[in-house]
């Protein structure tokens, strides 16, 4: 069963796995709703704040397994929002973006917060890292 990530992303916004997320992240993210009640210009878009350091956040909700076309619309996100949190919520992991994700995490100017985290109905919220991805997909996030 596959997961609707617009939806998901709504319910991040407007409920308790807003809190949970934070947790996972260690930040205080805080969502801004736009007219008509979506966000962004994608389904699984957020636009928000970090309310802690009051840095503009750019968050990607993604159904199923990260891709490049996702990673891309972060980085998108985040320039045109001027934004400097990124957060990428996946459902399942690329073997290819962990790494990619701490890269940017340690390249990127001082200042700048880079999350990578799945998400299951079952487990929350879970950092990913070059060493825990695979055992994240095992664990029935596919």
């Amino acid at each position: 069963m596959t997961m609707d990530y617009a939806n998901l992303a709504e319910e991040i916004a407007a409920t308790v796995l807003r809190d949970r997320l934070n947790e996972a992240t260690g930040l205080g993210l805080e969502f801004e709703r736009r007219e008509g009640g979506t966000y962004a210009d994608f389904n699984g878009d957020l636009r928000g704040v970090d309310a802690p350091t009051g840095r503009k956040a750019a968050v990607i909700v993604q159904e199923g397994e990260s891709d490049n076309k996702h990673l891309i619309r972060l980085l998108h996100n985040a320039a045109d929002k001027d934004a400097s949190v990124l957060v990428w919520v996946v459902g399942a992991v690329n073997r290819m973006h962990p790494s990619t994700m701490e890269w940017l995490s340690a390249n990127l100017k001082e200042g700048v917060a880079v999350r990578f985290v799945a998400f299951s109905r079952e487990a929350g919220f879970t950092p990913v890292t070059a060493k825990n991805w695979r055992k994240l997909n095992r664990g029935g996030r596919r």
